[in-house]
């Protein structure tokens, strides 16, 4: 499970810049941008021109409840009690979860195919995970000039 502080950080560099967004249930456009003097998220609905703003806390709160609730988790009504942006909140968690689905998954380049071996070794890597990136590609460098002998 991803943890709010996780999508907050990605919230923030994604929405730096101002973006327009609708809403999921009634599609009514607004714009959204993230104020890093408050560490809020500051959404305007194109209707009523009045800013709202989105402290972390609140995102929180809908964002925990969020991952709960198993049947329709984008309709609105179920954070009444949480918050009162809930719509932008949720097209706010819709856009970021599009956009982690559009990023490309690591894919073995040619100079990884020689590391494709690593699948033979089974748990002789254990102990290289706890270790810091130096170490890790230290031993990943070993092991890829070991195998290319």
């Amino acid at each position: 499970m991803i943890d709010s502080e996780n999508i907050w950080s990605q919230l923030r560099g994604h929405f730096s810049k101002e973006t327009c967004l609708k809403t999921i249930k009634t599609r009514r456009e607004f714009k959204v941008v993230y104020d890093r003097s408050y560490d809020e998220i500051v959404v305007t609905p194109e209707s009523s021109k009045m800013p709202r703003h989105i402290t972390k806390s609140d995102f929180r709160k809908v964002w925990e409840k969020f991952m709960t609730i198993k049947e329709k988790p984008y309709r609105p009504g179920h954070y009444q009690r949480e918050t009162r942006n809930a719509s932008y909140i949720l097209a706010l968690i819709q856009d970021i979860q599009k956009i982690r689905s559009e990023e490309p998954s690591f894919t073995i380049g040619e100079e990884g195919k020689n590391l494709s071996k690593l699948k033979s070794i089974k748990g002789s890597l254990a102990n290289i995970v706890k270790a810091s990136w130096d170490e890790l590609e230290e031993s990943g460098d070993k092991f890829v000039n070991e195998e290319s002998r």
